[in-house]
This record gives C-alpha cells, structure tokens and sequence, in this order.
C-alpha cells in the first residue's frame, strides 16, 4: 500500500492556516496519509493554532515548530527538512495560505501514480484566489492544457500550482545549493523532479492558490531575478540539447526584470528616491551583461551541438573544425567548456586516438579552467581510459576525486561508483568491485541501465568465482529489465548461454544462443560471440557440421579483430581435426600461423594443433619444430608449457631420440606440477626406461606413476599396463641371462 506525506509549510498565516489544515483532514483515502506543518517561528498565532490541531488530531499530524526564523532561503528551513527526510512513497505540498477543495484528491493522484510509472509528478488545475480583490480571481489555466508535460515545455511556463503536485519521493534524488538561494522553489522543485519522468495533468480543479499583499509573489523584480539565475543553473547542469529552450527562457525574462526595473526606476524618481533609482540603473547594466553572455555562450554551444551532429555522422575532421571555431568566438563559461573538451575528447576516441584524448583530459583538469561538478565529467573520461591503459590505480584515484565533487546528482554518482566497482573487477580485485555493486544496486534513483550494468558485473563476477547459480541469477535480471537495448540483452543472455555451457547445460546455453541469434540488429562482435559459443557447443556434442557451420559465419564477418577471426579458424580447424580431414585442418592453421600480431596464447594453440595434426600424420620434425616454437612461449601457463613439452618428449620417443626425451621430462619432474602431469610425465620416463632395457628404474618410476591419486580413472590404466609390461620384460631378461 503507498504511503503518503502531506508537508505545509508556513509563517503568519493565522488567517489562512485552519483551513489548509482542514482541507488535508478532509482527503478521503485507502492509504495512510501523515500531515506534517512546518512553521517558521512565526510571530502571530499560527503555531498555537497549529498547536490545537495538533491536540485534537496528534495520530495524524506532527507539528514542527522552529525556535529561529530561518526564512526562504535558509537550507535547514524546517519544511525543507522534511521534504528530503521524507520515508514516504509521495510527497503533497501545500503552502499555509493555500488549501485542497476535493475530498478525493489525494486518492485521484496517487491511483494515477500508482498505474503510470513513467510520471514522477502529478498536478491539477486551482483557483487564483486574489485575496485583495476578488473580481480578478480565476482558474490557474483558462485553457487547455496537454495531459503530459516534458522539461521542454515546464522551462516556457511553470504550469504546476505548488498546492496541485502530489510527486514521488525517489524522482527527488538530491537538492542542490542553488535552490536554497532562489524564491522561485516551486518551479525549481518542479524542474528538478521532471528530470526523472513526466510531469501529467489532471484536468479538475482541486485547490485554491491565494495571492495577498504578504505573499511573494507579489515581487516580481525578484521573481524575474531568481528566474533568471535557476535557468543559468539548469543550463550548466541539463543536456545540450535543452540549451536552446533555456537560453530563449533566460532572454525572455531578463527583457521582463528589465521593464519590471524601469516602472521601479520610474515610480522611485517621482518618489525622490534618487539614490535608489540610481541602484536600479546599476541593476538593468548587471542583467545586460548577463545576457550578453547567454548569448554569446548560445553561439558556443550552438557549434557544439553541429560539431555533436558531425561526430554521429563520423565526419570527424568536420566535427573538430566546428569545436576550434567555437574556441575562437570568445571565452567559455566553465558548463560550455567542459561540454567542448567532452566533444573533442569523442573526436579523439573515434578516430583511435585514446593517447591523445587522455592528454587532453589530464591538461584540462590542471589548467583550472574546469573545476567543481564540470570536472566530473573529464574525470570519468579519464578514469576509463586509465583502466583501459591497465593504470588501475591512477583510474581509481579519478574515479575517488569525481566521489568527492559536492552537489553531483545521484544518477551521475552512481555512474562513478560503478566505474569504480569495474576498475577494482578488472585489476582482479573481486571482493571490493562486488562490496561496491551490492552497496548501490538497491538506490531507488537507479535508472533501468544502471540496474542492468550492476547485475551484469555481478553476474561476471560471480561467473568467474565459478558461483553459477548466483551468476545465471543475476543474469536472468538483466534480461528482465524492460527498457534495455537489443545489444545489451543479447549481452545478458550471451553471458548467461556460457554459465549453462559452464554447468554443462548445453541444451539451455543452445536455446539461449539460438533465441538471441535470430536478432537482426546487433553489432558484428556481438553476432561473431553468438556464433562462436554456437560453434563450440556442437563441437563439444559432437554435430561437427553444424559446429563448422557457425564457425565458418564468424570467419566471414569483416569487422572482427585479427585475433577473434584467427581464433574461429582455429576452432574451424580442431573441427576438421575432429571429422579427420587433417589435411583441410592443417592448411587452415597453417594460414593463420603466418599472422605476427596475435598474442602468445593463440600463436601456442594454433602451432600445438599443427603439432598435434603433424604428429598423428608421422610427420615428426614438423611436428618437433611446432612444439619447440609453443615451449619458447613466455607468457604460457605452466600447464599449456608441460602439455607442449610432454608432446615434444613423445615425437623423440618415437625417433628413439631417447636422451633427448629424457631431458624434457626430467626437467618437467623439477617444476611444480599438478598430479595429472606428473603422472604422465613419469610414465614417459617409465616407458623410456623400459624401452632402454633398464627395467629396474623403470618398474620404480612406474610404481610411483601408479600411486599418485587425484588423476581421472580412465588414465589410471596405463600406468599399471607400463608397470606390468616392465615387469614382465624384466622376468624375461633374467631367464634369458
């Protein structure tokens, strides 16, 4: 059931305040409503009225009285306070002089609500209630209005009457300073909640907004001023996109304080009040200054935005020629330059220019010239492309410094902290990187992106702890989350096809790789990964032509790496190794094996299947030369090193190159070796002793091959077969001595 918490906020309004106290008692609801009253050490009777209330209704209202007139713009101003403690599934505000005239609205809003996940605030129409003459009283809006209202359209006209919003209390992630410093709370309020969904209208009057000569409304050269400075604000905190809206909003608006102050000017002159007509002219200069710079910051950011079109479009030296053009116009504000170093930094990324793109970053953070929340930004750059670099500890030190920026909004945090957690995952530091994605994946501010990335990383992270279960657990949430793209469910279910593969599941992981498969707008690396893992299932089940068949699909995209086609060709090749065209196997290994760019562990695969091929073929100095080349591998495993040197050792066996044997196994015995190769590191030397007739040793050798445990049950066997062979050569040897 939602909950809901009415906040009032007032100071002197005994005339008023009994009746927005009634008009919330009177709400007929389904769910609990909590009324709290903010008042701000008022010096009338509003408290003890309050305090009455109180008395006759305390299960459902809680007072809260301030010893200290804290006014507007004071960040601890009790209601305040209680809009951010808010526990409450929504918030209703309603100002002490203002009052609800349906019974039913809180239950018409909040089933809205309730039944639109995409609207974070939910508003109606009101009277204007002009307490100073009532002739000029009317509905808030005379005409008509949309149904859903977008940040575009609340920038031209705040259509929300403060006493008509019932929002939910997750759209209000944080408060930044600035609003502390402004009159215009509502609006701002209102701004700041529409960044999270929809703001929809309701077409029933349902309260009454009061205008009186003690309301601030009444000042409108400090309404237009605090405008003005929430639309500066907005324009360094919202997208680029909006700045267009927000520049014509700032102008309008600065042409109407100008008139607001010239009617001042004129009534304080016929007044005598000189002096203060004279401050008014210093004002209207201030406020032209201003918007000179709105302007010239919109011609900046108007070359951005083509400079943006041009990066979509790859027309990259176009894009860069935009971005030095707009360098040369005249000095950025700190939000427009921060916003051209971000354009120029994707210049740089797309054109594979990463040395240069950190460069940039790094100059601009020690210039000074972006500081504060226009550093996070650069900073989360900079951070990737340090982990990119493998500087782990440099990109954690970015990502700590954009933690510590005050006043970034929640979304913008999480983006941090989850770069963080995938820092610390990729140095190989699990346990943290899981800590930080637990810590955050339960926000209520989360958007549905940044809950697919959290579990997506805890999935890989407990894939590669080997926990499964947990892995395929939060994999399956990622491909529950509705509004994520193609790609980034195909990633999901690629990821969640290897856990099933990993559990030996192959006919969940083939449902999963076939299902995915069938999509038609994924991104070529996405489609060769699909195919691949295909590939390897029929492999291992042994449907070799259907295993051939994705294979060969990976081979023929084109955008793929070096490396990923080279390792389809081989896998294409172990197929036909597999059917025994050797042959065709061979000639596939050995095209890829002239490739000079593929790293160590797939030049060792590709040179230790041409060995392998080579061996079985009799061809053994072709097959000595591919496994001397996967011995001198550096950056091989101990594991891949012994499997390649116990080959090798096994084509001088079969040339009867018997010393030459002896010396790989012997200086496999010195290495720390799991039990599987030692035992058949020791049953090679076994048999090279049998076959050199010094049975003695080799029945010695051979017993201790026989009692190692923990090797599987089909190698057991030839260890005793060597032993017993051994033995009874022995046996004949002495008879015939």
């Amino acid at each position: 059931m939602s909950t809901v918490d009415v906040i009032i906020g007032t100071y002197n309004q005994e005339c008023y305040i009994a009746q927005a106290l009634e008009s919330a008692l009177s709400q007929n609801t389904k769910f609990p409503v909590t009324i709290h009253v903010a008042d701000d050490c008022s010096t009338d009777k509003t408290p003890e009225i309050v305090q009455s209330y109180y008395e006759r209704y305390s299960d459902r209202i809680i007072p809260a009285l301030d010893t200290k007139n804290r006014g507007l713009f004071d960040k601890d101003r009790m209601f305040l306070q209680l809009i951010r403690d808010s526990r409450a599934d929504y918030i209703a505000l309603l100002e002490g002089d203002d009052y609800w005239t349906d019974p039913y609205k809180l239950q018409i809003q909040v089933d809205y609500l309730d039944t639109h996940p995409d609207c974070a605030i939910s508003f109606h129409n009101a009277i204007m209630k002009n307490e100073d003459d009532d002739s000029k009283s009317c509905k808030f809006h005379t005409g008509e209005i949309e149904p859903i209202i977008d940040i575009a359209k609340l920038i031209n006209k705040n259509f929300i009457p403060t006493a008509s919003s019932v929002f939910k209390k997750t759209a209000l992630s944080t408060i930044p300073d600035q609003f502390y410093k402004l009159t215009t709370g509502d609006w701002f309020l209102h701004l700041l909640l529409i960044q999270h969904g929809t703001a929809d209208y309701i077409d029933k009057v349902m309260s009454v907004y009061r205008i009186h000569s003690g309301g601030i409304a009444r000042d409108r050269v400090r309404i237009h001023d605090s405008v003005i400075k929430m639309f500066r604000y907005f324009s360094d905190h919202l997208s680029s996109d909006l700045a267009p809206v927000l520049h014509e909003a700032i102008k309008k608006h600065s042409s109407l304080l100008i008139e607001e102050l010239i009617k001042r000017i004129t009534q304080l002159m016929e007044w005598g009040k000189y002096r203060q007509a004279a401050d008014c002219f210093e004002t209207i200069q201030d406020t032209v200054v201003e918007f000179k710079q709105v302007l010239i910051d919109l011609e900046l950011k108007t070359c951005i935005k083509k400079a943006r079109k041009e990066i979509a479009n790859n027309n990259i030296a176009i894009a860069e020629k935009n971005l030095f053009d707009a360098l040369n116009i005249a000095e950025m504000s700190e939000k427009t330059r921060c916003d051209f170093v971000l354009a120029l930094g994707d210049c740089y990324r797309i054109s594979n220019n990463c040395e240069k793109e950190k460069i940039l970053y790094l100059n601009e953070i020690a210039s000074g010239k972006i500081t504060k929340l226009s550093k996070f930004g650069p900073l989360l750059r900079l951070g990737s492309l340090l982990t990119a670099d493998k500087d782990f500890s440099a990109a954690e030190n970015a990502y700590e410094e954009c933690l510590k920026i005050n006043n970034i909004p929640e979304s913008k945090l999480i983006d941090a902290l989850l770069a963080l957690s995938l820092c610390r995952k990729k140095q190989g530091n699990f346990q943290q990187a899981m800590q930080d994605l637990i810590g955050i994946k339960n926000l209520d501010s989360l958007s549905e992106k940044q809950k697919f990335q959290i579990h997506f990383n805890l999935g890989d992270i407990y894939k590669t702890n080997n926990e499964l279960e947990n892995a395929i657990n939060s994999f399956s949430k990622c491909i529950k989350i509705e509004s994520i793209s193609s790609e980034m469910y195909c990633d999901a279910s690629l990821s969640l096809a290897r856990c099933y593969k990993q559990q030996g599941k192959t006919q969940q992981a083939m449902n999963e790789l076939i299902r995915i498969a069938e999509f038609d707008t994924l991104n070529e690396k996405l489609t060769y990964q699909i195919h691949f893992n295909l590939g390897d299932i029929y492999k291992t089940n042994n449907e070799l032509e259907k295993a051939i068949e994705n294979f060969e699909k990976c081979i023929k995209i084109e955008s793929i790496s070096t490396e990923m086609r080279c390792e389809a060709v081989l896998s294409l090749a172990r197929c036909h190794k597999q059917q025994g065209k050797t042959q065709q196997a061979m000639k596939e290994l050995i095209r890829i094996a002239e490739f000079d760019t593929l790293n160590e562990k797939l030049t060792y695969q590709i040179y230790f299947n041409l060995g392998d091929i080579y061996k079985t073929n009799n061809e053994l100095e072709k097959a000595i030369e591919s496994f001397k080349k996967c011995i001198k591998f550096k950056s091989i495993s101990t594991e891949m090193h012994l499997e390649a040197a116990l080959s090798l050792g096994l084509c001088y066996d079969r040339l009867n190159l018997f010393d030459l044997s002896n010396d790989i196994y012997q200086e496999a015995l010195m290495k720390p070796i799991t039990n599987i190769y030692k035992y058949k590191t020791l049953l090679r030397l076994g048999v090279i002793r049998t076959n050199q007739c010094i049975y003695s040793e080799a029945i010695s050798i051979l017993q201790e091959a026989a009692s190692i445990n923990d090797i599987p049950e089909k190698e057991k066997p030839h260890a005793l077969k060597a032993l017993d062979n051994a033995k009874k050569l022995q046996r004949r040897q002495f008879v015939s001595s």
